[in-house]
């Protein structure tokens, strides 16, 4: 049998100095995520939360980590479920021109 998951690109973010976090989603099941980072290496956290205040490390969901040789690219088969919304926060490697790009189902 051949189903198609209705899905959607949430969009691409591009960090910067001056924007370090942001809201990406709201309640979601993601499908996929990715990190591209352009000068260096750069670490984003994923959240579960819809804001700063939510960023805590029992609302941790996922980490992606890419250099400037490296991408990190995930799909996933099963969903991650996300019930507060997608908050994303750069770690590390604002300045190095830095996208993150999401899929998701809307819940």
């Amino acid at each position: 049998m051949i189903c198609k998951q209705t899905t959607s690109i949430s969009g691409v973010w591009k960090p910067s100095t001056s924007e370090t976090s942001k809201k990406l989603a709201g309640p979601c099941e993601i499908t996929a995520l990715k990190l591209a980072a352009g000068g260096g290496a750069s670490v984003v956290a994923i959240y579960n939360g819809s804001s700063s205040a939510d960023v805590i490390p029992a609302n941790l969901a996922w980490v992606l980590d890419a250099s400037t040789t490296d991408i990190d690219s995930q799909v996933f088969p099963n969903p991650i479920s996300f019930s507060k919304g997608v908050f994303a926060v750069v770690e590390q490697g604002a300045d190095f021109n830095p996208m993150v790009c999401i899929s998701k189902v809307n819940l």
